[in-house]
């Protein structure tokens, strides 16, 4: 990819990088909080509308590199060698684990509950684009 932009291999893209951090249901417990919601409502909007907390990504991005650095350095060095714009976000796509039923392992009907699957595109779509996803944080002008 660096080769590709023209850039020096030993050089970080001034680009943003989205390390996904899967199957967040299985280590959860290392990590002292549960994830806080992505949005919320814009209390300066009439309409009510929702709106994207990059604030709660930074901060749980933070939380996951310190974990990351705990019991996996090379996945953050790796990262932050190749891109100077590096996130780290947890997702689970079924939010729990399967039960044991027969011998078999399935889900519960009504027992999936997906966490933070729309975080990495809600993100990229918020740091590439203007006023796509309106940023509702705290001290933040709400254009985007």
């Amino acid at each position: 990819m660096k080769k590709w932009l023209g850039h020096e291999l030993s050089d970080p893209l001034d680009k943003p990088l989205i390390v996904i951090l899967s199957k967040f249901d299985e280590w959860k417990h290392h990590f002292a909080d549960e994830l806080p919601s992505l949005s919320r409502s814009s209390s300066h909007d009439a309409s009510n509308t929702h709106g994207f907390r990059a604030d709660v990504v930074k901060s749980v991005s933070n939380k996951m590199r310190k974990l990351l650095l705990k019991y996996s350095p090379s996945i953050v060095a790796a990262a932050e060698e190749f891109s100077n714009q590096v996130s780290y976000i947890p997702v689970s796509a079924t939010g729990c684990e399967p039960e044991n039923q027969n011998g078999s392992k399935m889900f519960r009907r009504g027992s999936l509950r997906p966490t933070w699957v729309e975080a990495p595109l809600l993100w990229a779509l918020h740091r590439l684009t203007k006023g796509l996803v309106t940023d509702v944080s705290p001290g933040t002008t709400h254009a985007g």
